[in-house]
């Protein structure tokens, strides 16, 4: 299905939100969130994924955000980890996935 929705998205825009200001100021996501939860993470994604798409008035987003290496790696998310958020037409998926 994420597949499926992506073949249909018409790319606008595109939002890189490294630092945390970005995510909170222009894409609305809850400082408590990232606090509790961690900038990766499913929680985080999807609150960023929705940002966009209300930001740039569409339909459906997609947002990422990873821990890439060599380091800043934790015992509960280590190098690799990514997390995927999809939101599209008001519905949220998202997914944690690590990449040895």
């Amino acid at each position: 299905m994420l597949f499926q929705l992506i073949g249909e998205l018409n790319k606008k825009e595109t939002v890189v939100a490294y630092d945390n200001s970005v995510k909170i100021n222009m894409l609305s996501v809850d400082e408590e969130t990232i606090k509790e939860h961690g900038v990766v993470s499913t929680q985080v994604v999807e609150q960023m994924a929705k940002g966009v798409a209300e930001k740039m008035n569409t339909d459906c987003a997609i947002a990422t955000s990873g821990i890439a290496g060599p380091t800043g790696g934790t015992k509960e998310k280590s190098v690799g980890t990514i997390a995927i958020g999809l939101y599209c037409k008001g519905q949220t998926r998202s997914l944690l996935v690590t990449i040895p």
